[in-house]
């Protein structure tokens, strides 16, 4: 009895400890960069699902990932994709427009987008 005693103590100190690590993980950010790419973010008139969906189209490929920035004090979302001969591919669609800003291929090449 004792032994299970210790047992549930043990896994509730650990997920107290984990749980208050989580706590800290998810904090505000100390410069707050994070409140400006957030009020960015919801001024945005593009979403994740249409930047995605501009960049499948312009490059043919397919999204692995994608994630909202800001960049030279503009909102965009970078996209990184996966060409069908296995290039990864990173686009940049401009959050205001929706149109592609920049892409980027494996070798680091950039084109600039008109």
């Amino acid at each position: 009895m004792t032994k299970s005693k210790s047992a549930i103590a043990l896994l509730i100190g650990g997920g107290l400890t984990l749980g208050m690590g989580m706590m800290a993980f998810a904090g505000p950010d100390r410069d707050g960069t994070g409140d400006q790419e957030h009020a960015a973010f919801q001024a945005a008139p593009i979403g994740l699902a249409q930047a995605i969906s501009t960049a499948e189209s312009q490059s043919g490929g397919r999204a692995m990932s994608a994630e909202f920035e800001t960049e030279d004090g503009s909102g965009v979302f970078e996209v990184e994709l996966l060409a069908a001969d296995g290039t990864e591919i990173e686009i940049l669609v401009d959050a205001s427009t929706g149109q592609v800003v920049i892409d980027h291929d494996d070798n680091d090449k950039m084109e600039e987008k008109d």
